[in-house]
């Protein structure tokens, strides 16, 4: 019976990496890529050091879509939060999950998101749409989620842990101190 189970969730894996390949555009998936997704979805925390080109990105990327194919949910029910301390690097990579369909948001202070101003209905917006779970991936700066009392009240509300399975930190080579 176990063996079954375990059967069932290795092509539920190979599923996700195939939708992973098709929706990035690549061939393959490294191994260590592969082992970081599954460990993650195991319940794992997971570091993953390598040089600039790859793939890092793609790992914590994939990690929602993974999540809820694994899970047997619609595809865009789960959240991971990403911090980037870096502007550019935010905008690149929400910009690019746009591009592929992977729906994303990157914000920036508490009265913006990919702009520089919002009004108060847009603003008001983004808080719901966040805390709904909207987004597959939450672009944001450390100080704007614990800075600001909305998106605290919205980390700690239920609505909103319910789909999100977790946060990933990207750029840890540019902190001076830990």
């Amino acid at each position: 019976m176990a063996a079954k189970g375990v059967e069932h969730m290795n092509k539920r894996y190979q599923e996700a990496f195939d939708l992973i390949k098709y929706v990035f555009k690549i061939d393959e998936l490294y191994d260590d890529q592969m082992k970081l997704i599954k460990a993650f979805c195991n319940d794992q925390n997971i570091f993953f050091n390598a040089p600039t080109g790859y793939g890092k990105s793609i790992v914590f990327q994939s990690l929602p879509w993974v999540y809820d194919i694994l899970q047997e949910q619609t595809i865009g029910i789960s959240t991971l939060i990403v911090i980037l301390p870096l502007k550019t690097l935010r905008e690149d990579q929400c910009n690019h999950m746009k591009e592929i369909g992977i729906s994303s948001i990157a914000l920036y202070s508490e009265s913006s998101s990919n702009a520089t101003t919002a009004s108060d209905c847009e603003y008001e917006n983004i808080l719901k749409n966040v805390r709904e779970g909207e987004y597959s991936l939450v672009f944001a700066f450390p100080e704007c989620l614990l800075g600001k009392k909305a998106w605290r009240n919205i980390l700690c509300s239920e609505e909103f842990r319910d789909h999100c399975i977790g946060v990933a930190y990207d750029g840890a080579h540019i902190i001076a101190q830990w």
